[in-house]
């Protein structure tokens, strides 16, 4: 529930990109667990649409990019391995 209303505050807040896509992948796994398989699927790609953002140089951190690669490849190896 507290990532949903993370994302329902994201436009009026305007998180870092990169935070934004590490919450979205943290939920599509969740998502994922739940049984939720659209749902994550559809979190999934919302993350990778925002992963060019999310590793520029210009935007963030060495760290924070780091992290959030590491995360993608994680969801999609739950994800998109079972599909």
């Amino acid at each position: 529930k507290r990532f949903e209303e993370f994302f329902a505050g994201a436009a009026k807040y305007r998180p870092d990109v990169t935070r934004l896509v590490r919450a979205r992948l943290m939920l599509a796994m969740v998502r994922w667990r739940l049984g939720q398989q659209e749902e994550a699927s559809r979190l999934l790609s919302e993350a990778d649409a925002s992963m060019k953002d999310a590793i520029d140089p210009q935007l963030s951190s060495w760290i924070s990019r780091s992290s959030v690669k590491l995360l993608l490849g994680e969801a999609r190896e739950l994800i998109e391995r079972h599909n």
